[in-house]
């Protein structure tokens, strides 16, 4: 059930992320992504993943964490967010996709 979670949580953060870039970064649009951003952390601190999806789990929580700083930084400034948020941004994206592919394969290889 927990990986179910993330995956659709996965997809309308995608989703969200791909509305505010084709609206050539509308401010309304990525203040929303925002609020959404930091409702997802806030709901993810009570949310208790099995044992084996720890990792996953901690992957998730950074890549929003940073996503949201990322995005924060964004409209505050009016440009493309850079340095340091950016690339922990990219990183906690990395580290998550390749957790959350791992958490898949080893669901598909038990059988669910």
């Amino acid at each position: 059930m927990y990986l179910e979670l993330i995956t659709t949580v996965t997809a309308i953060q995608n989703d969200l992320g791909n509305a505010y870039a084709s609206s050539g970064r509308m401010e309304e649009i990525g203040r929303y992504f925002l609020v959404i951003n930091k409702t997802t952390i806030e709901f993810f601190k009570y949310v208790e993943p099995p044992e084996a999806l720890e990792d996953l789990h901690e992957a998730f929580v950074k890549w929003q964490t940073f996503g949201a700083e990322a995005l924060e930084e964004e409209l505050d400034s009016g440009e493309l967010a850079k340095g340091e948020v950016t690339k922990r941004h990219v990183e906690a994206s990395q580290a998550f996709g390749e957790a959350l592919e791992e958490a898949m394969s080893r669901a598909e290889s038990e059988g669910g």
